[in-house]
């Protein structure tokens, strides 16, 4: 066995403690048998007046204090115009307290300020939810929910720590060879499950089924890539299908992704518990609501930890936590980099990302594309024109500048590029500059992808084409 460092140990002991005594709700002598009965050196000989100690020296209580409550009271009274707690996620040293327990306690005290002085052990931390999030006021939802929200927790430190999602020498998280591999799995299995529903939609259910199941085939990738939007892609992808409304597909998937992890995956690996999750997802008529909920709720927590990890909010945490220039469903968080700023801001950044990354970086067009899609998003599209003209002008004439043999991702981000300039033409009315923008897109996909081959890029600007009021 390789040694272990006090640090990792010291940790390991105490994820191994909250867990059971806190998450699962372990009596104390429960947890006390179960670490004296560990092989060394995870095992812990305590009396239970030493584990109380031991547990009071780390803040280890599954009580929330009067002053937690008191502070977290007058919290929720800086913001009336929100859902009372339920519009909050809260946290006390990274696990997800109870609000059904908080507001049973309110009534205990008074009015209080957040300018009042206490004596709070933990650190109490707050995201924010844009709806009512009340669905966990069931002891279930909560208790599985909170669970999840734990191991990804860990997962997401543990990764960290042993430099799985390392930065390279630009200063972009999680760009390594395998990790982007990973993420064109997720990639694949969005699209091609997007591409089936729309079979579906055209009543071709034959084809859809062809597209799933050839999809679904490669689902032990899925479940075994150390990407960090695993299972928030997952998620999104179970949304889509919920929506739709193809049950057994929905359930399906589930039921073949926690099979899948509990052969594939080692019995201590976060990731196993993270899919067992899934076989306690929402199921009908209104789960589509509670699944999108559980899928922001998420979302908001992963980008919660890794922009905290990553020591601010700029456009270098900003791409290593998104990789991509769209969400996978629900936007949620996904353009919260750019909410609030105006188009010189935004016009800076993107210089910013061309001088440290290079114009022509697969990093960078992704920047410049959720720039534009945000813009997109909140009626901006005169903006959008501007931004994407700007684009396009140092890539024209792009299908004679590079080789699509040899430079296929800045080849499709050229035409992406393209594509989302069609876009911005159309949203301001201008049906022939965005023909010619879509027409683009479509002449240069033709050159790198067979006619007779499944290409989103190349349907999306077909589609587009078609739609155009000429």
């Amino acid at each position: 066995m390789d040694r272990i460092s006090p640090a990792r140990l010291e940790r390991a002991r105490y994820y191994g403690v909250v867990y059971l005594y806190v998450i699962q709700e372990w009596t104390l002598e429960e947890v006390q048998q179960s670490f004296s009965e560990r092989l060394p050196p995870f095992r812990l000989d305590l009396s239970i007046d030493q584990w109380k100690r031991w547990l009071d020296e780390r803040d280890i209580s599954k009580n929330i204090s009067k002053d937690e409550v008191v502070f977290v009271k007058a919290f929720k009274n800086q913001y009336p115009q929100s859902q009372g707690l339920w519009s909050w996620l809260i946290f006390g040293d990274d696990v997800l307290l109870n609000n059904v327990k908080l507001e049973e306690r309110f009534a205990e005290f008074g009015l209080p300020a957040l300018d009042d002085q206490y004596q709070i052990p933990r650190v109490v931390m707050f995201i924010y939810l844009p709806f009512n999030f009340a669905m966990l006021d069931d002891p279930s939802v909560f208790r599985n929910f909170r669970r999840l929200l734990f191991f990804t927790r860990v997962h997401f430190e543990v990764s960290f720590e042993r430099r799985v999602w390392a930065a390279d020498d630009r200063g972009l998280y999680a760009r390594s060879a395998e990790l982007r591999a990973g993420l064109s799995r997720l990639s694949d299995l969005h699209n091609e499950v997007v591409a089936a529903l729309k079979q579906f939609r055209e009543k071709k259910p034959q084809v859809a089924r062809t597209i799933l199941r050839d999809v679904f085939a490669d689902n032990a990738s899925i479940v075994t890539t150390s990407h960090h939007r695993q299972i928030s892609d997952v998620l999104a992808v179970l949304l889509l299908i919920m929506r739709a409304g193809f049950n057994d597909i929905y359930l399906w998937l589930i039921w073949d992704m926690i099979h899948l992890a509990r052969r594939l995956l080692p019995q201590n690996d976060p990731r196993r518990v993270m899919f067992e999750f899934l076989g306690t997802l929402p199921r009908g008529p209104e789960s589509h609501v509670h699944l999108s909920h559980l899928y922001f709720a998420l979302d908001a927590y992963c980008r919660h930890i890794w922009m905290s990890r990553m020591g601010g909010d700029n456009f270098k945490a900003y791409i290593s936590y998104n990789q991509a220039s769209f969400p996978r469903a629900d936007p949620g968080g996904f353009y919260e980099f750019f909410e609030g700023k105006d188009l010189d801001t935004i016009t800076a950044i993107l210089a910013s990302a061309d001088e440290q990354l290079g114009p022509t970086s697969h990093e960078t067009f992704l920047l410049w594309h959720s720039a534009l899609r945000f813009l997109l998003s909140n009626g901006r599209s005169a903006e959008m024109a501007t931004l994407a003209q700007s684009l396009c002008l140092r890539l024209h004439p792009f299908t004679q500048q590079w080789d699509p043999t040899v430079q296929r991702q800045l080849y499709l981000d050229s035409a992406l590029s393209y594509y989302l300039l069609g876009q911005a033409y159309e949203s301001n009315d201008e049906p022939l500059n965005a023909f010619v923008a879509f027409d683009t897109v479509v002449h240069a996909r033709n050159l790198v992808v067979a006619g007779n081959r499944r290409d989103t890029t190349r349907e999306a600007a077909r589609e587009r084409l078609h739609g155009l009021n000429l």
